[in-house]
């Protein structure tokens, strides 16, 4: 029961409260992976923090572990057996209904969510190998369509796939190799699957910050992410100048073709301020961002489970 009322407390920390030290993370110094990871794990350890609040008061891990003094355990067990305070079975039951109640709508919702993205994007790469124009110097992968200006996408799952109108070929050598390099970045990162992810979370649970305002920040972060790549590869003015172009014909507010007119604006912003990574930094981007996520929860679910021990071992004596 202490243990669930800590993971309680802690998913609602982690779901109002972290959207606001997540989105300090994102700054044009520090690499768009940092603040990435660290919204995915935070969305994730939310949903797993609420899974374990039924776990827990299945589990007992306090009557079976004896993490807990022996005075505090037989104030626990006074209070649900004797009836000692009696709303403390109810507040066991509440916790049981609320916890089964969102991780079952969770389940539902983004595995139906994910099922349909897989199939949609399957369909997309079928009807695109039909009229779309596959290129030899680009890749098997590649495909141009008619009509499209300098727009470029890519469709993720099995059969990976690039798209480009037909005003990327108009663009300089060293622009096109930044377009291409963007949406690469995209499929060795998994970016749609990350952002079907956030979509489906927010679909779920748009009552909490932490998907509602993770899937906006995934969406930003994931084309961030492959401006930096594509940087790294081709040069910050590649990239520059393969956005201006896009953003001089841009006129759909999609973030599909390297996303919006305004947007593109603030990411040119973001590549004047791009500093040379640090030698070995990327190794700790990964751990950082769990760290960030990770911390909060534990701290949470520590101070809890001490305060309610505490009481409970003082009111139990």
């Amino acid at each position: 029961m202490i243990a669930a009322i800590g993971l309680t407390v802690a998913a609602v920390v982690l779901g109002f409260a972290a959207p606001h030290w997540l989105g300090l993370l994102a700054a044009p110094h520090r690499h768009p992976r940092v603040a990435l990871a660290a919204w995915l794990s935070s969305q994730a350890l939310f949903v797993g923090v609420v899974a374990a609040v039924p776990l827990v008061l299945w589990v007992r891990p306090g009557d079976r572990w004896h993490l807990l003094p022996s005075s505090t355990l037989s104030c626990v067990n006074s209070l649900r057996r004797n009836g000692t305070v009696p709303w403390f079975s109810a507040v066991e039951a509440t916790l049981w209904g609320a916890g089964l109640l969102v991780l079952g709508r969770i389940v539902v919702v983004v595995s139906r969510a994910l099922l349909r993205h897989r199939r949609v994007t399957e369909e997309h790469a079928s009807v695109l190998r039909l009229v779309g124009r596959p290129t030899v110097t680009d890749g098997d992968d590649v495909f141009h369509l008619v009509g499209q200006g300098v727009a470029a996408y890519s469709i993720g799952g099995r059969s990976p796939a690039i798209v480009l109108g037909t005003g990327v070929r108009e663009l300089d050598p060293s622009a096109r190799a930044a377009v291409l390099a963007h949406e690469r970045a995209h499929l060795t990162g998994r970016h749609h699957l990350l952002v079907a992810w956030a979509d489906a979370l927010n679909a779920a649970v748009p009552f909490v910050p932490v998907a509602r305002v993770g899937a906006t920040w995934i969406r930003v972060l994931v084309e961030l992410s492959a401006d930096r790549h594509a940087a790294a590869s081709c040069g910050s003015g590649a990239v520059r100048a393969a956005l201006e172009s896009w953003h001089g014909e841009a006129r759909d507010p999609r973030p599909a073709a390297m996303s919006a007119a305004g947007f593109v604006e603030d990411r040119v912003v973001w590549l004047s301020g791009l500093r040379a990574p640090r030698r070995g930094a990327q190794v700790l981007h990964y751990p950082l961002a769990l760290a960030l996520s990770a911390l909060p929860v534990l701290a949470t679910v520590s101070a809890v489970v001490a305060a309610l021990a505490a009481s409970c071992a003082i009111f139990g004596g």
